[in-house]
């Protein structure tokens, strides 16, 4: 039997094949490299057909970027792309959900993977494990498990994407290490403990949602826009533009140097060249940023184990590749050692080894998440009558909870105020609300309304996968149930699984 993990990231996707007895190995994309580039271009020309991969890229080269989508990863907590794309042939843009092109990344590694397994003498597999970052909502962990879904995968379980790295660099029994793991949207740091050959045990886990490689090729448009004495707009970037400044990232950190023809706003063109130390120097506030991060999980781990001794550092994501990034973390942590070994490779491999331990059940790996780093809370109103919000899954609990149940009364405001739930980074049991919250935020709606003192009953529970279920009741005086229902972060919409079916439909008629 077998079994894939899969990496759906942000500039690069990457998927493994784990078989009893074999260590994972990578399935070669049709370009034979080892990832995918997350790009999804719609042929208009062909009905809007999606094609997926490096063709999907260069498409930008050949200035057909309006239908190309990219760094769809980015977008999974909204409803809707941020940028209008021409996904068919009304010949009007429009805005798309990100779960559409995530769905035809997954169909499209998977069916190849098969295809190529199949030419060696294998049976093909719709069984996989697929990966989250550490740092990413409840709902980016609904939408990117629904995309696989769509896209025909038996999803086995949804797991954080360092525990993957941490699983696949074999880490030793009873040795601590930190993943770094930065790919194009994110960055994670964990850090892991190995108590047994199966138990892995996550002491801390820190990360900044909008931190990756991507923020260091916007710097490098940035860079450029300014040394050629034109006006920047970082609003105004669109993707194609970021997905055209990666390349020259890359080649940078490869060559030392970069000409860039950088065009102005009335059309005129200046040519630059760019030094790679000058990029490291101007890009220091971000790598300051990750050197922030790593700190924070380091006094994580640390606090109930002030002599915690981290033994490696083990680098996984696509950015993480970036020469500046190892420096700074030698210069950071010099007395502990960074390994770099295959990081766009770690993340697929480790899933794939997981799916195997999953669908053999001889070695179970028990990942026990300390911190899982986000909590869950409802918005009401304290004594004083001011906003408050009383978390009920703390960030100290582990990742499953079969169901925890709490009652409250509806306060004299009545109706007026809603019942929200809020998806928060605060590790306190309950805090003023202040602010907007980071993630998640759903009022919840009552089929019937609601009157003063209503006593309504709250059960929240959290599968394997991390996904929340809420069940609120409203029992009335003889302790039946008045009304009852269930709410998610994010509900399925009808037409858009016509829409993602369509587009898959579409892959399979080339």
């Amino acid at each position: 039997m077998s079994v894939y993990g899969i990496d759906f990231g942000t500039c690069e996707s990457c998927i493994a094949v784990a078989e009893a007895g074999k260590n994972p190995e990578v399935i070669p994309s049709e370009r034979n490299q080892s990832t995918t580039p997350s790009v999804v271009w719609f042929n208009i020309r062909h009905g809007g057909r999606p094609v997926v991969g490096l063709t999907a890229k260069n498409q930008i080269e050949r200035g057909n970027g309006a239908s190309v989508v990219a760094f769809a990863k980015t977008q999974m907590h909204l409803d809707e792309m941020t940028s209008e794309y021409l996904v068919d042939q009304s010949g009007s843009p429009r805005r798309i959900s990100p779960v559409e092109p995530a769905a035809c990344i997954y169909h499209k590694l998977i069916s190849h993977a098969n295809s190529f397994r199949s030419g060696q003498g294998f049976d093909s597999s719709d069984k996989a494990v697929i990966t989250v970052p550490a740092v990413c909502s409840d709902i980016q962990r609904q939408k990117t498990k629904l995309a696989a879904e769509q896209a025909g995968i038996k999803v086995l379980q949804v797991i954080n994407e360092p525990t993957a790295a941490a699983i696949s660099y074999n880490i030793g029994v009873n040795e601590t290490v930190m993943v770094f793991d930065m790919g194009g949207g994110t960055l994670d740091v964990s850090i892991i403990t190995r108590t047994s050959d199966t138990d892995y045990r996550v002491l801390a886990s820190e990360g900044d949602p909008r931190l990756g490689g991507r923020n260091f090729d916007m710097e490098l448009i940035r860079m450029s826009y300014e040394t050629a004495g034109f006006p920047f707009d970082e609003a105004a970037v669109t993707d194609s533009l970021l997905v055209q400044y990666e390349t020259y990232k890359k080649d940078l950190c490869t060559a030392g140097f970069q000409t860039i023809d950088v065009a102005g706003p009335d059309g005129q063109v200046e040519t630059i060249d760019i030094d790679v130390a000058e990029f490291v120097q101007y890009t220091d506030p971000v790598i300051s940023r990750a050197m922030a991060v790593i700190d924070r999980a380091i006094a994580e781990a640390r606090r109930d184990n002030p002599n915690l001794r981290i033994d490696r550092v083990c680098l996984a994501g696509g950015a993480s590749k970036m020469k500046a990034i190892k420096q700074a973390i030698a210069k950071h942590l010099p007395d502990v050692k960074a390994e770099l070994n295959d990081p766009d490779q770690a993340i697929a491999k480790g899933a794939a080894r997981y799916a195997l331990a999953l669908v053999e059940g001889g070695v179970n790996y028990d990942i026990r998440l300390d911190d899982r780093g986000h909590a869950y809370g409802l918005l009401t109103l304290d004594r004083n009558g001011r906003l408050v919000v009383e978390n009920m899954i703390l960030r100290s609990d582990p990742v499953v909870i079969e169901a925890r149940t709490f009652n409250r009364y509806m306060p004299a405001t009545g109706s007026s105020l809603p019942v929200t739930i809020i998806e928060n980074d605060v590790a306190a049991k309950h805090f003023a609300y202040n602010r907007q919250p980071e993630f998640f935020k759903g009022d919840v709606t009552f089929p019937e309304p609601l009157t003063v003192g209503d006593r309504v009953v709250f059960t929240l529970s959290r599968d394997a996968d991390g996904l929340v279920r809420l069940v609120c009741t409203t029992p009335d005086g003889a302790g039946n149930s008045r009304l009852s229902f269930e709410t998610k972060a994010s509900s399925v919409d009808e037409t858009l699984l016509r829409r993602i079916a369509a587009h898959l439909t579409a892959m399979d008629a080339e």
